[in-house]
């Protein structure tokens, strides 16, 4: 039996890696929608735009493209059908930013990177003898961070504090204490933060 379990499971935890913390009915659910596009922007300049229930960022990524991304709430995309090209119409479009941008640019995907059921919610860093890394430990908002170099940074204070529990300089109550103390210290305010910039978006 291994003395170590690590979990990286992204926004979807399984079943038996759920934490207690996690309620997600009592949190807005969201939908990210990616695209890739070629248009007339600012290089050196990140983006930002509201639009009801949601927001959309636009910044460079390489070769003169600009990666467009949008989180929306679940509920506007259930008002069109599951649509999307609607939804956008319909809502996005209101935003003449935003309008313009997706009228007179060059879309390189010829279907948007979709994903759905995001949630900002709290997690733990230990559950069911798993140590959580990335989302699984906790997702960060758009605004306030990358999850990747999040989950990144994580497994670096995770591996420093293994290497003593391997080496018996650590219990194993300790190394769990120590991890969720070192996360919380890292990452806990960005995300608090996230949270409650995410609801200052959105609003007619």
């Amino acid at each position: 039996m291994a003395k170590i379990v690590c979990g990286s499971f992204g926004k979807y935890a399984p079943n038996f890696a759920k934490t207690t913390l996690e309620k997600p009915s009592q949190h807005p659910n969201y939908i990210g929608v990616k695209y890739h596009i070629e248009s007339d922007l600012a290089p050196n300049r990140i983006e930002l735009h509201n639009f009801h229930d949601g927001y959309c960022g636009i910044s460079k990524v390489d070769s003169g493209r600009y990666c467009l991304c949008y989180l929306s709430k679940s509920s506007n995309l259930t008002r069109f059908g599951s649509d999307i090209k609607a939804m956008e119409q319909a809502v996005l479009y209101k935003n003449p930013f935003l309008e313009k941008y997706f009228t007179q640019s060059h879309f390189l995907f010829d279907k948007p990177l979709v994903i759905s059921n995001v949630y900002f919610h709290p997690k733990e860093t230990y559950n069911n003898g798993i140590f959580m890394l990335g989302d699984a430990a906790g997702a960060i908002t758009p605004l306030c961070g990358n999850g990747m170099s999040m989950a990144m940074r994580a497994s670096k204070i995770l591996a420093t504090l293994l290497v003593s529990y391997f080496n018996l300089n650590m219990k194993k109550e300790d190394l769990i204490s120590r991890y969720d103390r070192l996360w919380k210290e890292n990452f806990s305010t960005r995300i608090w933060a996230g949270q409650h910039l995410q609801h200052s978006f959105g609003k007619k």
